[in-house]
């Protein structure tokens, strides 16, 4: 005969385990006094300067986007302003610091920009500050 109790008790740990570990799979959260997602979001391309402000902001944080879903990243920081797609089903999100050739009006060089690299299975494995080229 099974005993209630104890298979209530052991379902109770499984259920607990699984919490835990479902918990710990979640991207950690960013506060907002850390880093002004906003601000970010709303400069589109970088062409008001404003990305380019809370540049330090970024770098303090950006170790902790690693491990992110793509579905995570563009809550956190918006669309990106470009997608380069890579082989063996990598891409890049690409999101603009400075105003440059990217903006309406501006001719010369891209500006400044920091290239977010997904691997295989969509998670954030590398960021990169990319300069225009010379």
């Amino acid at each position: 005969m099974i005993n209630t109790k104890k298979l209530f008790t052991a379902k109770k740990y499984i259920y607990l385990f699984l919490l835990t570990v479902l918990s710990a799979c979640t991207g950690q959260r960013i506060s907002e006094e850390a880093f002004s997602s906003n601000t970010w979001r709303q400069d589109k391309k970088g062409c008001n300067g404003e990305r380019l402000e809370i540049k330090e902001e970024f770098d303090t944080i950006k170790e902790q986007l690693i491990g992110l879903s793509e579905t995570e990243t563009r809550n956190f920081l918006g669309a990106p302003d470009k997608v380069q797609l890579f082989e063996r089903n990598q891409k890049f999100y690409i999101y603009y610091l400075e105003p440059g050739a990217q903006c309406e009006g501006k001719e010369g060089k891209e500006g400044k920009s920091y290239h977010i690299r997904f691997n295989s299975i969509n998670q954030v494995n590398e960021i990169s500050l990319v300069l225009p080229s010379l």
